[in-house]
């Protein structure tokens, strides 16, 4: 109840401070805004920079953050109470990471979501009121790979930002080398202008790279960074799979991801040749037949709602195959049954009958009518979370 007090009095006091700086803050925002934003964005971009930061919180980090919160707290009796909280080693406390989303979940309240967000909003400002303000007519020269030609001062900085009209400060203005900026959580995306190469990528990552080190004290094993060419290659986000190809967006569900947790929960294996065979779920044993086919059915719903965003619904369809022959192996396992049998006495939609009334259930294909469209008001259970 404290915390969740706590909660909501910091994000009255911060919720302007961090819109401003970043348009996605994860307490509030479906993982979806950041998808849609990257999405929106991508066709004006060439390289990528990803940042995950999974950074250790020490005491010194947390007399930073004590600092940060007395700019805009002058009550000490509040301030004495968060760092109690936060002396406890409460900014390590992440409960687990969310199947689809690979975001850290925790359980209970916002306090620790909002402690994370004012805390990397540092990097925020960073890229807000500084590396967004190179502008890219003034460092597209022959020799722009030198450090000298991008210092920017303090002051210099100033006018920048002072000087700059409505729509210079919006990103997304072709003028700058940096056309979006996106932090969710721990993790962060900055796509640079489609004119910038290379070594233009290079030079924001080594700038941010220095910014972590010497102002977070965030240790090189504790970020995980890349510089990826989209218009070549792919790059992954929050579980999907985006790519640029002819300035088309292709958003897929990352397939690699996907396995990995059908394989972690033990719902496929690999055969002694890497093939991939589905095997029973053995967690469902205990259960009716149509509680069985219900589990899975939630799986797919779930499944099918977190990847609403995607153009392309075949891997979907693939993992739905993998599911449904889990399913009847499931079943077979349980009456020491085969899967052929499984298939001629419940058909191929695996439709049970439940034996005490009328009620009855089938394996429900979610993809027939599918449609992509982004759901930003929607939070999204982890369907694996019973199977960890």
């Amino acid at each position: 109840m404290l915390e969740e007090i706590i909660s909501l009095i910091l994000e009255v006091l911060y919720s302007t401070l961090l819109e401003s700086s970043s348009p996605l803050t994860w307490v509030n925002k479906s993982t979806h805004w950041p998808l849609r934003e990257i999405e929106s964005n991508i066709v004006n971009s060439k390289y990528l920079v990803g940042y995950k930061l999974d950074k250790l919180f020490h005491e010194i980090d947390n007399q930073h953050l004590i600092q940060i919160l007395s700019k805009k707290i002058s009550d000490q009796k509040f301030l004495n109470i968060l760092k109690i909280i936060l002396d406890s080693n409460y900014l390590n406390e992440k409960e687990a990471i969310h199947s689809l989303t690979n975001i850290p979940r925790v359980l209970g309240g916002h306090l620790l979501y909002v402690l994370w967000d004012i805390y990397y909003n540092q990097v925020d400002s960073f890229v807000t009121n500084y590396l967004r303000y190179l502008k890219f007519r003034n460092i597209a020269r022959k020799n722009h790979t030198t450090q000298k030609n991008f210092k920017i001062t303090k002051l210099r900085r100033e006018k920048l930002v002072n000087s700059a009209s409505k729509s210079e400060k919006k990103f997304g203005n072709l003028e700058f080398l940096i056309i979006s900026y996106i932090r969710y959580g721990n993790q962060i995306i900055i796509l640079l202008n489609r004119k910038a190469d290379y070594h233009l990528a290079l030079l924001v990552k080594q700038k941010l790279d220095t910014f972590l080190t010497r102002k977070l004290q965030i240790k090189k094993y504790e970020s995980h960074n890349q510089i990826i060419d989209i218009q070549t290659g792919q790059f992954e986000f929050a579980g999907y799979e985006i790519s640029l190809r002819q300035q088309k967006v292709i958003i897929r569900a990352s397939l690699s991801h996907l396995i990995n947790l059908l394989l972690k929960y033990r719902f496929i294996k690999y055969k002694k040749n890497r093939q991939i065979r589905p095997i029973s779920q053995t967690k469902l044993l205990a259960q009716e037949n149509l509680k069985i086919v219900e589990n899975y059915n939630s799986i797919l719903y779930h499944l099918t709602s977190y990847y609403s965003g995607i153009s392309t619904n075949k891997r979907l369809q693939y993992c739905e195959y993998l599911l449904k022959f889990s399913c009847a192996m499931t079943l077979a396992h349980k009456h020491k049954s085969s899967i052929s049998k499984i298939f001629k006495q419940y058909g191929n939609d695996l439709n049970i009958q439940s034996k005490l009334n009328a009620q009855s259930v089938k394996f429900q294909s979610q993809y027939k009518n599918y449609l992509q469209f982004w759901q930003l008001e929607q939070s999204f259970l982890d369907p694996f979370i019973k199977y960890q």
